[in-house]
């Protein structure tokens, strides 16, 4: 996540010493959360294809899988959970935001 965000401060950076405004490489004021819906949808439509492939795939192979959603933590010692509760999910985020 660090890495974007130094990206996008260079980035900034370089347009300002180029003279150059976002609106000149591609980015528009008008119509941001139309294309960030488009964009959602889009990333939605191609993982429902890809994970179904793969599903079909590994039942045709014998290995039937599921999807399974959850925060997994480890250990140096080796152990290893999967948490599943909300409020890990909550504290994942929270945590890699202000990783940022």
């Amino acid at each position: 996540m660090l890495h974007k965000v130094v990206g996008i401060i260079l980035l900034a950076l370089v347009l300002k010493k180029i003279n150059l405004a976002w609106g000149d490489i591609g980015f528009q004021k008008n119509g941001f959360v139309s294309g960030l819906l488009k964009g959602l949808l889009l990333g939605s439509v191609c993982f429902a294809v890809s994970f179904g492939l793969e599903l079909v795939v590994l039942a045709l192979q014998g290995n039937p899988a599921h999807l399974e959603i959850y925060i997994s933590s480890f250990s140096l010692t080796g152990s290893q959970m999967k948490n599943t509760d909300f409020v890990f999910f909550l504290l994942c985020v929270l945590f890699n935001i202000v990783n940022v």
